[in-house]
């Protein structure tokens, strides 16, 4: 067995209220405002078989999203305290997504169902199990200094490696200042930035485990919040054949 890892990611923001949210897969040449790197030491972005896994943090109440390329899922929709949005989105990738290249369908963005801004980060994952292998908590929400994800069942159980992820979007100018107890793994923060803008975070643990309760975030004041737990199954061994785009000129590389 092996525990999924980050192999890459690409985080940003709308700054500024829309309905187009410039979303794109992590690689080498980022859209302005982008930020893209790789996490595991290695030269891939993603390879056929990874997980990708999509959190926004939108400003407003129950904000959903639509427009995306085929083979992006909703995990979970418009979670909202009435004041902030947290929606979550995974793929299986194929290998042949394109680095930088967009996540929507038509037009210039995936489409938000109101005028918005707020973060958002796409996470890629290797050791991923397969489909079947990513689900979440029910989700929670509040208002106060401390966001707390509720429990994620694990229905696969304790005897495989599991990859919780504790996330939240908060509303207005508070900005996440702790991640929950235990959870060290690929702690990312960000905020749109002023009064009408919206903040999300996200922190990871290596859990064996039927259930995974992360804890609280800690932010900079109180304020709404929506919450909640992913948890992914890693596969039964590290390898992983290299038959991604990255790979083409080099047919036969494991």
């Amino acid at each position: 067995m092996a525990f999924p890892t980050l192999r890459s990611y690409c985080t940003g923001a709308e700054t500024t209220n829309t309905t187009s949210w410039d979303v794109n897969y992590p690689g080498p040449s980022p859209p302005t405002g982008q930020t893209s790197a790789i996490a595991d030491g290695g030269s891939d972005w993603f390879l056929s078989g990874d997980l990708m896994l999509l959190l926004i943090g939108a400003d407003g109440a129950s904000r959903s999203f639509s427009n995306f390329l085929t083979g992006w899922t909703s995990l979970k929709s418009a979670l909202s305290d009435g004041s902030c949005s947290l929606n979550i989105w995974w793929k299986l990738a194929t290998g042949s997504e394109g680095t930088n290249a967009q996540i929507w369908d038509t037009g210039t963005g995936i489409t938000c169902s109101g005028s918005e801004q707020g973060p958002w980060r796409l996470s890629v994952y290797k050791n991923y199990f397969g489909t079947g292998g990513v689900v979440v908590s029910t989700g929670a929400t509040g208002s106060s200094s401390t966001p707390d994800p509720d429990s994620v069942t694990i229905s696969w159980g304790a005897g495989e490696d599991t990859r919780a992820v504790a996330a939240m979007a908060s509303d207005g100018t508070v900005t996440v200042s702790t991640y929950p107890s235990g959870y060290t793994l690929n702690q990312y923060a960000d905020h749109s930035g002023g009064g009408a803008g919206a903040g999300l975070g996200q922190a990871g643990a290596n859990v064996n485990a039927t259930a995974a309760d992360p804890g609280t975030f800690g932010l900079s004041g109180v304020d709404g919040w929506a919450a909640a737990t992913v948890a992914i199954r890693g596969a039964a061994s590290a390898y992983q054949p290299r038959y991604g785009f990255t790979n083409f000129q080099n047919p036969g590389v494991f």
